[in-house]
């Protein structure tokens, strides 16, 4: 009796009414019908519940109570598959793991200096590693390491070629003996899960390594030099002249600090190449979850010219490939600055930049890592640098110039 008359208490009064009159008359308790059922189902929130798993008929489920109900109504399916269709796309590494890459770079230039043309090309390539030292909540330690390097310049004046597997080639090229030192050398990128450079870390003793093995490398130069001219004072002669050359810094060691200064701003080992190194291995992800056609802004290294940069590229998820996300990469050049020639000469005079274009690309990473697995990307622009008078030059002068930029990213088996 109890449970019928906690069941008809949600129905209609006129049910009420038909119970008492059956319980009055002797009749046997009556079930409580299944429309009931479907009334209390339809005035009831939605949710499971035990008696879901029990054989129809029964009248063993008591009224919903209230400190159960959800507060916020469920999402739908719409929603639900609509947010499994976002990926959150970020770095997650695990101390010990390592990526072996090669960076790729091609210049293309073309200046008209005085009327005259001038076309250069430089293709750089660098084989590195990559290995997470250490992890926390705010940043990942990865340990980079330079294994490999190749480098071939082409100017009207002829072609000079750098490979590091072959060390005959050193002095074939400009900044050979640099890239020699660099090999081995690591230094320490600090990055959050997002790919965003936090810092750049052990690049002073870098540097200081780099510079000793650069002088022990010229002396060792000297002494072979003289060497092959095969006298008698030869040796006496080749310490002589280290020496020489020692006096002129004031000793060895001022020799190796001016040599470490050099390579702080210099082609190729500089701290603005180092941090284009890192970022153009490491892509720079988006702040939350995104979808196909989704796009978000972050900071770049596709580009640089002197002091300018191009700061922001648009980045747009382009395909979920399971094993790989396809990112597309662009971006608008344009550039429009006035800068000294000379920060400690004012009568040097400046000079004012102007360039315009464009970038365009695309990259692949690992969905489950973050690691990058291919990067294409070209840019191309032109523009011209002006230089204003001086009493050198009363006429100032005007280079018209274009270039083109092709980067390429790849794991190395």
């Amino acid at each position: 009796i109890l449970v019928i008359g906690a069941a008809a208490a949600v129905v209609a009064v006129g049910l009420i009414i038909l119970v008492v009159v059956i319980l009055r008359s002797g009749s046997r308790p009556v079930e409580e019908p299944d429309m009931s059922r479907r009334e209390m189902a339809t005035d009831s929130p939605s949710r499971p519940t035990a008696s879901d798993s029990q054989p129809t008929g029964t009248s063993t489920s008591g009224p919903v109570k209230e400190d159960v109900v959800p507060k916020e109504p469920v999402k739908s399916s719409a929603a639900a598959s609509e947010d499994a269709g976002k990926l959150d796309l970020k770095l997650r590494l695990k101390p010990g793991q390592r990526h072996r890459l090669q960076l790729y770079r091609e210049y293309n230039a073309s200046t008209t200096i005085r009327g005259q043309p001038y076309d250069s090309n430089e293709i750089y390539t660098a084989g590195l590693e990559c290995e997470v030292e250490q992890i926390d909540a705010n940043a990942l330690t990865l340990k980079m390491t330079y294994l490999a390097f190749i480098a071939i310049m082409k100017t009207p004046n002829g072609q000079s070629e750098y490979d590091s597997t072959k060390p005959d080639t050193i002095s074939k090229y400009a900044y050979g003996a640099i890239l020699s030192a660099m090999i081995g050398q690591n230094f320490v990128a600090k990055v959050t899960p997002q790919g965003k450079i936090v810092e750049l870390d052990g690049l002073d003793e870098m540097y200081q390594r780099m510079a000793e093995t650069l002088v022990e490398n010229e002396d060792k130069a000297t002494m072979q030099n003289y060497a092959g001219r095969q006298t008698a004072t030869a040796e006496q002669d080749a310490k002589r002249r280290i020496d020489t050359v020692n006096q002129k810094y004031g000793s060895r060691e001022k020799r190796i600090e001016a040599t470490r200064a050099k390579l702080v701003n210099g082609m190729h080992s500089g701290k603005k190449y180092v941090k284009e190194m890192v970022s153009n291995v490491i892509m720079s992800f988006p702040g939350g979850p995104v979808g196909i056609s989704d796009s978000w802004q972050a900071w770049t290294a596709l580009f640089s010219l002197g002091d300018t940069e191009l700061d922001d590229c648009t980045y747009t998820l382009r395909e979920n490939k399971q094993t790989a996300v396809s990112v597309d990469i662009s971006s608008k050049i344009e550039v429009d600055e006035d800068k000294p020639l000379d920060s400690k000469d004012a009568s040097a005079g400046s000079s004012r930049t102007t360039l315009s274009g464009s970038c365009q690309g695309s990259l692949e990473i690992d969905p489950r890592t973050g690691w990058m697995l291919h990067k294409d990307v070209t840019l191309r622009c032109s523009g011209e640098i002006k230089t204003s008078p001086t009493e050198r030059r009363p006429q100032g002068s005007t280079t018209a110039m274009s270039m083109e930029i092709v980067t390429t990213v790849e794991p190395i088996d």
